[in-house]
């Protein structure tokens, strides 16, 4: 049977409208898809304020949930590379169990929490990660381990083995025994020992911090001021001006060596932990960076 030219005309037009509701429908697909690849590409090119600031103009809520996991995961890795750990943890946090960056975005925000000194978050982020990849869970132990040792938590640290089959994780295993000995062979002075050693003699405090020279020089300052106190009170009398200034003088000098001795003693061991996290956390970084790029 021929087809007359009307009919002709209305199966083309037919079939231009379905094409027209086609592409219509996957416009927004389209548009979505590339927005993801174009914030990738940025993250590629290192332009990680422009990738945030993408993220904030996308209508975040018509995109899948794949998409939304992408999302996040490339704004929390954007802030990790300004350095930025608050917001980063943020959102690699948001990053769902269902995603492939699922792992590393948990290992992140966990190193991240652990720099702002955020540990029972991040333990709590290891305690919810679940993975059937065994490099996955050998990265878990390496993490529960360092935490433990950085809190020089003893319940946790000899449970754990150090046997990793990973080769990635054999240097990093290798660097927490020794900071796991250094930290629990750390002897913690008491800061009021050290208040009250000063008081009884002057310095003393300081030796027993670990700093003898400061300590020789603060019992030499104020034995001179002592001296001059007495050679003053001697010569004048207490009720005198110059008896009260040298006076005066020891005194604070002397109070400034009691609450110095205090504050050295408890600005050691601030300076220590801080010297074991930094170790710690820089030896996981780098085995994080080693297994996930």
């Amino acid at each position: 049977m021929r087809l007359t030219i009307f009919s002709k005309f209305v199966i083309i037009l037919v079939l231009s409208l379905c094409c027209s509701f086609f592409s219509l429908g996957q416009q927004p697909y389209n548009r979505q898809h590339n927005d993801v690849s174009f914030m990738y590409h940025l993250i590629n090119n290192e332009d990680y304020k422009d990738a945030i600031a993408l993220y904030n103009y996308l209508p975040y809520n018509q995109f899948s949930k794949m998409e939304r996991d992408s999302l996040n995961y490339f704004k929390g890795w954007s802030f990790y590379k300004l350095k930025q750990l608050d917001s980063s943890a943020i959102f690699l946090e948001k990053v769902t169990d269902k995603s492939n960056l699922y792992a590393k975005s948990v290992f992140f925000s966990v190193l991240n929490r652990a720099g702002l000194e955020q540990y029972n978050i991040a333990k709590q982020s290891l305690a919810n990660f679940k993975s059937n990849i065994v490099i996955a869970q050998e990265v878990q132990q390496i993490f529960k381990s360092g935490i433990a040792i950085i809190e020089r938590d003893t319940s946790i640290l000899n449970q754990i083995p150090y046997n990793s089959p990973f080769h990635e994780l054999e240097s990093v295993e290798r660097n927490l025994i020794g900071y796991k000995t250094e930290a629990l062979n750390y002897k913690i002075k008491n800061p009021y020992t050290a208040g009250v050693l000063s008081a009884l003699i002057p310095g003393l405090g300081r030796a027993y911090a670990g700093n003898p020279k400061q300590g020789l020089g603060t019992f030499l300052s104020l034995f001179a001021l002592g001296a001059l106190s007495y050679e003053s009170i001697s010569n004048r009398g207490l009720n005198n001006i110059q008896s009260y200034f040298w006076m005066s003088t020891f005194s604070i000098f002397h109070i400034g060596n009691i609450w110095g001795s205090f504050m050295t003693v408890k600005n050691k061991k601030r300076e220590h932990d801080r010297e074991i996290k930094n170790k710690v956390l820089i030896d996981i970084h780098i085995a994080l960076l080693s297994i996930f790029n």
